[in-house]
């Protein structure tokens, strides 16, 4: 009776992690597809959820990553910064502060961009190049802050090249969009293929952002 008891403990456990993770990922997967009241309620839930059962500080960083985003998403762009740094400021996981930090950098676009990706630059995860993401979404931050043109291509390509190496699409779209954008005016049928290619990328990964970009200059 004491195992069979054990055993029906540890079932329950296993179902309130299960459940918390597939709640997360749901939610993430509303943000991408831009369905943003979906990806509050979800996360709503899912803070209630991990609460209820005391699991709340294994999910509260990735949950304050979500809830960044959200705000981001929708505009709401001094909330979402502080709920950046408070990733940074409650957990050590490396993965999720640098994307705290690359979501600052869109947010500080052109306002205090350099000393944010100068913080990114000391962090070991990327400089090691551990994760081929997150350095595939550096190499578009630098080329979105840098003022040299050939810096800006070498890091655009950089990043084209780790994006088709993972397969990610959205990574790819944006990549080449701005590429796109840079060599419009001097290799015009070049340019064009990039935007097509970007365009079409974007629309597949529903990423109407890119769409608008791209199809702004193909018109």
């Amino acid at each position: 009776n004491n195992l069979e008891l054990q055993a029906l403990i540890q079932t329950k456990r296993n179902y309130v992690q299960l459940k918390a993770y597939m709640l997360l990922h749901l939610a993430n997967v509303h943000l991408l597809k831009s369905e943003f009241d979906d990806a509050e309620k979800v996360l709503s839930t899912l803070i209630n959820w991990t609460t209820t059962h005391s699991i709340l500080q294994h999910y509260e960083a990735s949950i304050t990553l979500a809830l960044g985003l959200l705000n981001q998403s929708v505009g709401k762009v001094i909330e979402a910064r502080n709920y950046y740094r408070a990733v940074e400021k409650i957990t050590t996981n490396k993965e999720l502060i640098i994307l705290a930090k690359i979501n600052r950098v869109l947010i500080e676009l052109g306002n205090t961009i350099e000393t944010i990706l100068n913080e990114i630059r000391q962090e070991s995860l990327v400089e090691n190049g551990n994760v081929n993401s997150l350095k595939s979404t550096f190499h578009i931050l630098e080329a979105l802050a840098s003022n040299d043109i050939i810096r800006t291509r070498d890091h655009l390509f950089e990043s084209l090249k780790l994006s088709t190496t993972l397969c990610n699409d959205q990574l790819k779209a944006i990549a080449l969009a701005v590429l796109g954008t840079l060599f419009y005016h001097t290799q015009n049928e070049q340019a064009e293929k990039m935007l097509k290619a970007a365009y079409q990328l974007s629309k597949g990964a529903h990423n109407d952002l890119w769409c608008l970009v791209a199809g702004v200059l193909l018109k």
